[in-house]
């Protein structure tokens, strides 16, 4: 069944209120939350969800990624998130346009925000505008984006030198902080890598500590990270390691990916896989054991591409990571990798794949939680091993798979990495499809049932014009959809050697508030739909889109709005000539953020002028069809009244603004 429609240009009150109650009181199958398999995408461009996939606490999934529907020549992207219903079934998606070209990374609920604010932090990529102001000039940067429950943006920040690339891989939201050492429950970490100048195209690996909250994105510290032999060095993926962490103490942060810095060799070194512990208060090494840097590698190519603590079992405090290792099989196997809580004391490893010159990779690691009896007063920590659950993808001799590359999913133990059954289950179509990311997902009386929850990218066939699209999979607890199969991969213990060096530290320390234009676009095909069950579950109340309408409409809900301090600035709205603040006054030197939205292209020109008529700010919006911010400091005014007048397409709208002390 194609669930494809386009967004209108307005969504009348009206009808946002008819279409939530039809969804509310229509209820919801159970068995229909049970397992699914559905595109998210347009068909004529490529979309994928390399940016993760994870349940949301109030109900249904989100994913991020990455469309480039945006464009009539599929030439840029921009960040594409999807909020889905329990059942699969899509309940908004939002374009991000931040640059020329933007793609999210990863993605996680906020769960800890200071102001009590829940939604989402998205990271990734933007490639900035030439038109882009101040220190935001044409390069590669790294993008945080917090966004609420329902898509609205909260704040967006980029991260970088203009003369330099930086790429974020990874975030996660810190449940520890020190409040004595500047850090808190609630900052942003993000993992992923830069150049080390304008000339080279040397990389170091990439930690950010940033501040949460509604009005957030202040660089805590950074880090860069130098192997020994000054090699490229990558980060792609992090965690907190909260195992025996202190109350008002700050976990540590692991990090992994991929280094060449550790062996010194005349020519063309070989990747190794990359670990590394740091403090999460200053992301400095210590004299402490458990703060360590190692490199695994053996005669092939080693890359880590995701990574968690585990926190359940007789190895809990231990370090799981997945990647790829070229060290042993034909073009490349999936990798897993446990070490102890110091990454240089290793612990075990596994590969699994074809081992017949077929690509196999993993991409995504996460332990299974243990389940204990409700009798349980105080949870004790199980005396078994604990199982993780990888994702990734593999290519099955033909007749096993379904064509090319394959989504995978593979059980193992802890400890020993045995793989918790032999049959490898697999999902995808005739074309290539990847899993980029896989949750566990806890059932929900009468709305979701134990499984999995995976994102990535699929192409329904072989054809060269086939764009690919992001691909979401729930399956049950036995890795069923009821349109998967099964192949029992080759596996082998490679014990790769470890190689122990700590790099050497720098830092950047630049970052700045881009415009932002965000967008509503409904793509969606269910490709697998099982029906065996009765019941209703209470679904989010969050429009279908949140697209351009009435200030009253669209305007920040109070209880956002009272966690939006006064000192950090205000928002003024503009929507098809209705124009409102929040807060006004603004206290002098503080940002406030010009929000607008455009029913179609059409150019923006903004001034801000005192009541003498002095110009104090001048200069241009975006100019496309959606909601978009621009942020415009009061730094340097006197305190006093001004005027924002904002011309579009030669018709002006204006209002007061309060600047005081």
């Amino acid at each position: 069944m194609n669930n494809r429609m386009d967004c209108p240009a307005a969504i009348r009150p009206w009808a946002i209120l008819a279409t939530v109650a039809l969804i509310c009181l229509a209820g919801m199958r159970p068995a229909h939350a049970q397992r699914f398999e559905a595109l998210f995408g347009s068909t004529t461009c490529v979309e994928a969800g390399r940016g993760g996939v994870q349940k949301v606490s109030s109900g249904g999934y989100v994913a991020a990624g990455n469309s480039y529907s945006t464009s009539s020549t599929c030439a840029s992207s921009d960040v594409y998130v999807v909020r889905t219903r329990n059942d699969g079934l899509l309940g908004w998606s939002m374009l991000y346009d931040i640059g020329l070209n933007d793609s999210a990374t990863s993605i996680r609920e906020v769960t800890n925000d200071p102001n009590g604010v829940g939604g989402f932090i998205v990271t990734g990529v933007t490639d900035n505008r030439p038109s882009t102001p101040t220190l935001c000039l044409p390069s590669r940067d790294i993008f945080i984006l917090r966004i609420d429950s329902c898509g609205r943006v909260l704040w967006v920040r980029t991260y970088g030198v203009s003369t330099t690339d930086e790429i974020a891989w990874d975030v996660i939201e810190a449940t520890t902080g020190d409040t004595t050492q500047g850090t808190q429950r609630g900052d942003f970490v993000v993992a992923g890598w830069r150049n080390i100048s304008a000339t080279s195209a040397v990389r170091d690996a990439y930690l950010l500590r940033v501040r949460g909250g509604t009005a957030g994105g202040a660089i805590i510290w950074d880090r860069t990270y130098d192997s020994p032999f000054n090699g490229d060095d990558y980060f792609y993926a992090l965690d907190e390691c909260v195992v025996n962490v202190g109350t008002g103490a700050t976990a540590d942060i692991v990090a992994v990916g991929s280094t060449n810095g550790y062996k010194l060799t005349p020519t063309n070194p070989d990747y190794d896989a990359f670990l590394v512990r740091v403090n999460g208060n200053n992301g400095t090494f210590t004299a402490l054991a458990t703060h360590s840097a190692v490199a695994y590698g053996g005669s092939g190519n080693e890359e880590l591409r995701s990574v968690t603590e585990l926190r359940a079992g007789t190895r809990r405090g231990n370090i799981v990571a997945v990647g790829q290792t070229s060290s042993v099989g034909g073009g490349g196997e999936a990798y897993v990798l446990q070490t102890a809580a110091n990454v240089c004391s290793f612990v075990a490893d596994r590969t699994l794949g074809d081992f017949c010159g077929g690509a196999d990779a993993a991409l995504w690691v996460r332990e299974i939680p243990v389940l204990l009896s409700s009798a349980d007063t105080v949870t004790p920590i199980p005396l078994v091993p604990s199982s993780i659950i990888v994702t990734g993808y593999v290519t099955p001799p033909a007749g096993f798979g379904f064509g090319g590359n394959d989504v995978f999913l593979q059980e193992f133990t802890t400890g020993t990495l045995n793989p918790v059954v032999p049959t490898t289950t697999i999902y995808g179509g005739a074309g290539n499809d990847w899993g980029w990311s896989v949750n566990y997902v806890t059932a929900t009386t009468g709305c979701t049932t134990t499984g999995f929850i995976i994102s990535g990218f699929r192409q329904s066939s072989t054809a060269a014009d086939d764009p690919g699209q992001l691909y979401l999979i729930k399956t049950d607890r036995s890795k069923s959809t009821t349109c998967q199969r099964g192949w029992i991969a080759a596996t082998a213990q490679p014990q790769l050697l470890p190689i122990c060096n700590v790099p050497r530290l720098d830092s950047i320390r630049r970052f700045c508030t881009p415009p932002i234009t965000r967008v509503c676009r409904v793509w969606q095909e269910r490709i697998c739909y099982i029906s065996d069950g009765t019941g209703t579950c209470r679904l989010p109340l969050c429009p279908l889109c949140a697209i351009i309408d009435t200030v009253d409409t669209f305007r920040i809900p109070d209880e956002l709005g009272k966690n939006i301090p006064a000192t950090s600035g205000g928002t003024i709205s503009m929507y098809n000539g209705v124009m409102d603040t929040y807060p006004n006054p603004i206290h002098k030197g503080g940002d406030f953020i010009l929000e607008y939205a455009l029913d179609t292209d059409r150019p923006v020109f903004i001034t801000v002028s005192d009541l003498a008529g002095r110009r104090v700010y001048s200069g241009s919006g975006p100019d496309r069809e959606g909601i978009s911010l621009v942020p415009v400091s009061t730094e340097g005014w006197p305190v006093g009244t001004y005027t924002v007048t904002m011309n579009v397409g030669g018709t002006m709208m204006s209002r007061k603004i309060v600047v005081k002390e």
